[in-house]
């Protein structure tokens, strides 16, 4: 997705891999989208990212522009997914970001629906990979 970058995290936020433009690193690197970035609620604060609100919450979620606390991230927009281990305990999440998006909230509907699928693709191969030899 262009102007897009997903982000997969562990269970305490720290992002463990991500695919981006690399053309926009820099600006990547300034809002805090890249490898090793931590974004719990104890990293980025309360309440300032989905990530972070997702990790608290257990649940889907997208925060745009203005809904960011912190005012260093209200360019961005942010939709997290939780992805659940076979017990179902969170274990990561999927998030996808952008460093600009169309003010109205409702322009990340196709991104939410995207990560949500992902999201199970990536829970399921997880399932499949554990009981292959069932």
């Amino acid at each position: 997705m262009v102007g897009y970058v997903v982000l997969l995290t562990d269970a305490l936020g720290v992002t463990v891999d991500y695919i981006g433009d690399t053309s926009t690193d820099s600006a990547l690197r300034r809002a805090g989208l890249y490898l090793g970035a931590k974004w719990s609620e104890a990293g980025a604060g309360t309440g300032t990212c989905s990530v972070g609100t997702a990790l608290t919450t257990g649940q889907v979620l997208t925060v745009h522009q203005i809904d960011h606390f912190d005012a260093t991230h209200i360019p961005l927009t942010c939709t997290a997914v939780p992805l659940l281990d076979l017990r179902g305990a969170l274990s990561a999440i999927l998030d996808i970001s952008a460093l600009v998006s169309p003010q109205a909230h409702d322009s990340q509907n196709l991104a939410l629906q995207l990560v949500r699928i992902y999201a199970r693709h990536i829970e399921n191969a997880n399932f499949l990979r554990t009981h292959r030899q069932d």
